[in-house]
């Protein structure tokens, strides 16, 4: 396996070493790229579990359980539209749940809630 420069950076700190290879030319590039060799018997690092931010701290239970069945679609990139009619129920009840979620979690986003039910593997859940 050969891996550009970009992966190399990408795995800086991961313990995986890398060779320079020769320089090559590939169809379709003007110029020579340079290429990189995993060395063999090299083992990531694995890194301890990271404890979950401050903001991600509270608990599903904080929600209600039309909350978090809300905040699980919002996490799976439903809009409001979507979401009531998946429910069977007014865009302005969605939005009234929305703004509920976001105050009680302590956020200003809807990508933070999906930030938040992702940090506790709501995504899961089956939703019927």
């Amino acid at each position: 396996m050969l891996a550009s420069s970009t992966i190399r950076d990408l795995v800086a700190g991961s313990g995986i070493e890398f060779e320079e290879q020769p320089g090559r030319l590939l169809t379709g590039l003007s110029s020579g790229l340079t290429l990189f060799r995993p060395l063999a018997d090299v083992r990531p690092i694995t890194a301890p579990a990271l404890p979950l931010a401050e903001e991600f701290s509270r608990p599903p239970a904080t929600l209600t359980p039309r909350e978090r069945e809300i905040a699980i679609l919002i996490a799976r990139g439903h809009t409001n539209r979507e979401v009531a009619d998946r429910l069977s129920i007014a865009p302005a009840t969605v939005e009234r749940h929305v703004a509920n979620i976001l105050g009680k979690l302590g956020f200003h986003t809807r990508a933070q809630v999906a930030a938040w039910a992702v940090a506790h593997d709501l995504l899961r859940v089956t939703l019927d």
